[in-house]
């Protein structure tokens, strides 16, 4: 689902939410530094629409994340997972 920013999306409880530290160049990972799974339906605002967390020398992850605001913090949230909260 495409969502832009300044959007209002729904994230279902269950759903692991991440915060990344320092990119690992050497391996094209990216390093969490925090995680959070969320206990309870919520919903959250898209600070940055689709985004990788990664790459693998290039190409494109297979794991995309929206960037959003989740309690007062900035997570990225797997895209998959996100849901619109507006009606279309």
């Amino acid at each position: 689902m495409e969502l832009n920013k300044g959007a209002l999306a729904y994230v279902p409880a269950s759903v692991t939410l991440y915060q990344f530290g320092v990119q690992d160049y050497a391996s094209s990972l990216m390093d969490v530094r925090k995680y959070c799974i969320t206990t309870e339906p919520a919903n959250v605002l898209v600070l940055e629409g689709t985004d990788q967390a990664g790459n693998n020398n290039g190409y494109p992850s297979t794991q995309h994340y929206h960037k959003v605001l989740y309690r007062g913090e900035v997570w990225f949230a797997p895209a998959a997972s996100l849901y619109s909260a507006t009606e279309s």
